[in-house]
């Protein structure tokens, strides 16, 4: 019989999980990723589950888990991270269950906004459960550049690594740059300040994957921070784009490709040979990626909700 429950820690069958998601991710970035995320992910995965704001629903059937969903709520805001249903058991209908039992907790709980950008590993039909559940779906893609490709070469630097006292500069940046920007309900960072100093946080913490203080980059003009770009490792030898943000009287003044290359450097100083990142398919930002070299890889589906009084935009 399936059930479904929110749990505080790993089912049992966990290994059944890992194996294949490792296997996913062999797949998109590599050997390396797949033997790293066997060697760590019980213990990560540990660690999150028992994080106050995380919320973990499984799907049952007998005594093994079938599906898993991770959320994680900032503020009245919350994101689906995660989710993964068994091959054995795709196309039942978990991830319809995994859905809705999130998406009624959150707003059981007075979430305003909802977010789910998840690159899943196994067979996931979710456009018809969120559109059910009124939610709005985004497509977008994920791009690949090889780091010694010539368009990403910088020279000289544009930018510096800005310190934890610039942080409300930064922070500040990515706020107004997204004011009027089409990818707005997508990022909770951009709000206010306050999330964006929150989002700043998470990552120099080490929530969205090991960094380095170089790949945290501003742009300074006549005192003022013009421009951001924030990058992690999110696997071996891979780096990722978080976040790049150019304030809007600063725009198509190419400080985007010149912290997008300098972010570069900092990769190759660390040994990584490849960047990626997320971009909106009718983003105009996206010509600027095709010029520096990325290719797509794979789409990605992006869901969001927002409830009326919370102003998406």
């Amino acid at each position: 019989m399936r059930r479904v429950a929110h749990i505080e820690r790993l089912p049992a069958n966990i290994g059944e999980f890992i194996e294949e998601v490792a296997s996913g991710l062999t797949a998109l970035y590599g050997e390396k990723a797949g033997f790293q995320y066997r060697r760590t992910a019980r213990s990560i995965l540990q660690t999150t589950i028992s994080h106050a704001a995380v919320d973990v629903v499984a799907v049952w059937e007998g005594d093994a888990a079938a599906g898993l969903l991770l959320g994680v709520t900032r503020g009245r805001m919350a994101q689906v991270s995660f989710i993964h249903v068994l091959r054995r058991c795709s196309n039942q209908g978990v991830e319809d269950a995994l859905v809705t039992e999130a998406v009624r907790t959150f707003r059981a709980n007075g979430i305003g906004a909802i977010l789910s950008e998840c690159v899943p590993f196994c067979p996931l039909r979710l456009d018809a459960v969120f559109e059910a559940l009124g939610f709005e779906r985004i497509e977008r893609t994920l791009m690949s550049a090889p780091l010694d490709g010539p368009a990403l070469i910088c020279c000289p630097a544009i930018s510096t690594p800005y310190a934890a006292r610039e942080w409300d500069a930064v922070a500040g940046t990515i706020v107004e740059a997204y004011q009027d920007h089409p990818g707005r309900k997508l990022h909770t960072e951009v709000r206010d300040e306050v999330q964006a100093l929150t989002f700043l946080d998470s990552v120099a913490s080490g929530g969205y994957g090991s960094v380095k203080p170089a790949y945290g980059r501003a742009v300074w003009r006549d005192g003022e921070c013009a421009g951001v770009v924030v990058g992690c490792e999110i696997a071996p030898e891979m780096g990722f784009v978080l976040q790049l943000a150019v304030r809007p009287a600063y725009q198509r003044c190419g400080l985007g490709t010149g912290l997008l290359r300098d972010l570069a450097e900092a990769f190759r100083g660390e040994g990584l040979v490849r960047m990626i990142l997320g971009v909106t398919r009718s983003n105009p930002a996206k010509r600027l990626y095709d010029r520096l070299g990325f290719e797509p890889i794979r789409p990605v589906n992006a869901y969001v909700w927002w409830d009326a009084g919370m102003g998406c935009c």
